[in-house]
């Protein structure tokens, strides 16, 4: 199935064969019969490829598309046009759920919605504007739920739950593609209050985005059953275990742990001392000034609505005044140009919370490493610019991100030490991620074994 640009930035994809049976394995396990006995409704379908290799006893669905209508309904299955998130159902549709509720059959709503937001969204990663300001977000917009009113999956949700209370169905099932973080962040409480007092968690798994044409395969998709609760009730507990699977070298799917996501508002409070918290919180803070997933930079005259802008680097970790030093020792006007351009002469915020005299052994070998070799690298930091401009390694504050490929280059040596103090402070960090709790005590459910002096840890 190929896909427009227009599809693409509004999130719609076609989930993979492989991962649609693994789906419906899932189902299978915990709704018996559910193909023959219950009505199925997928108000996203695309193509149909979340029911096309399987045989129902009712079944409809939905989609934006005439094309995929046409398509759809060509193959055989009871299929109509519909902006899920705008319109209204056809009557002879409306009628029939009615219908079926009251002859007690069960609601199985199977849906791959489009993983867009307003601000920021995912093209199942992609960014959209206005895509999410719809009939239902403005319903939702009413009742206070926060940022899932600007969350197309969300609105999903919203509406099957609603829709399904109203219809009168007793027993309704939902089973749903999405990304894991409206279960996670601070911005979804209240969308996590309101649906967990109607639904009820029964299994997951995750897996690579990767798996669906150009998404990232740093973040993951996940697969969950839900079944409705007899009327709204108690939030019941939010933390979920998910089983995680990944294709290995030969392409075949095997399961590689279970993890557990939680809510943040559960977050487990750590409960070991405060120093051993204290050491791992300042550990973090120098781990993260090295890790290569950290993107933060610097950037100079960024084109912004017809004027340049200037991004500052809060990440960096040297003050000003030592970088104008530095940057006069060598002679590095242009670097001397952009301190002076600095509005307010405003510090790096890392800058003013790092105290090294009360730094771990490991951290502190890290962080004067990366001083040593900063420092060092002024040498030849001006004609490294020169020759790669794109870098912007005349601002007094690039982070390492921009530093490495100067620190690689020319200075290997030295750069190898830095990653072997990083690798010994990251094995420290992974080790004390359970010592503090932020990940649970039963190692099984990360996937993992623990660390050697793991137990004694826990004895003493």
């Amino acid at each position: 199935m190929v896909k427009t640009e227009k599809q693409l930035k509004e999130g719609e994809f076609w989930t993979p064969p492989d991962w649609v049976n693994k789906g419906h394995d899932y189902i299978d396990a915990i709704i018996p019969n559910w193909r023959q006995e219950a009505v199925v409704y997928d108000p996203a379908a695309g193509g149909g490829n979340l029911f096309s290799e399987y045989e129902f006893g009712e079944l409809y669905c939905s989609t934006l598309l005439q094309e995929d209508v046409d398509t759809v309904a060509g193959a055989g299955y009871n299929a109509f046009q519909m902006d899920f998130l705008n319109d209204g159902y056809p009557d002879w549709f409306e009628k029939r759920m009615v219908q079926a509720a009251k002859e007690g059959k069960p609601l199985v709503w199977l849906v791959n919605p489009p993983f867009v937001s307003a601000k920021g969204g995912m093209k199942k990663g992609a960014k959209s504007t206005g895509i999410s300001k719809t009939r239902v977000a403005a319903e939702m917009h009413r009742y206070n739920l926060g940022m899932a009113s600007k969350n197309t999956c969300g609105q999903f949700m919203y509406k099957m739950t609603e829709d399904a209370r109203r219809w009168g169905f007793k027993e309704v099932h939902l089973a749903l593609y999405s990304k894991p973080n409206w279960r996670t962040g601070t911005s979804m409480v209240g969308f996590r209050d309101y649906f967990f007092r109607d639904w009820r968690f029964k299994g997951a798994f995750l897996f690579p985005a990767a798996e669906f044409k150009g998404c990232s395969p740093l973040w993951a998709v996940s697969f969950s059953v839900w079944s409705m609760a007899s009327k709204r009730g108690v939030i019941e507990v939010k933390s979920m275990y998910h089983d995680c699977w990944k294709r290995d070298d030969d392409g075949v799917i095997e399961k590689t742990g279970v993890k557990r996501i939680y809510c943040v508002e559960e977050m487990p409070t750590p409960i070991v001392p405060a120093e051993i918290y204290d050491e791992f919180e300042r550990d973090s803070l120098i781990y993260a000034l090295y890790e290569g997933k950290n993107n933060c930079t610097a950037v100079r005259d960024v084109p912004f609505k017809k004027t340049l802008v200037r991004v500052k680097n809060n990440t960096f970790w040297r003050k000003i005044k030592y970088m104008k030093k530095a940057a006069e020792a060598v002679g590095f006007d242009e670097m001397l140009l952009d301190i002076k351009s600095e509005p307010n002469q405003t510090e790096s915020y890392m800058a003013t919370i790092i105290k090294p005299e009360v730094l771990s052994t490991e951290a502190k070998n890290l962080y004067m490493l990366g001083n040593a070799l900063l420092a060092k690298s002024m040498a030849t930091r001006q004609a490294f610019h020169q020759a790669n401009p794109d870098y912007n390694l005349h601002a007094w504050d690039a982070g390492y991100y921009q530093l490495k490929y100067l620190w690689r280059e020319n200075y290997p040596v030295e750069y190898e030490k830095l990653r072997t103090a990083f690798k010994k402070l990251q094995e420290k960090l992974v080790k004390n991620v359970y010592v503090v709790g932020f990940l649970p005590m039963t190692f099984w459910e990360a996937g993992s074994t623990p660390p050697d002096d793991y137990k004694d840890v826990l004895d003493g």
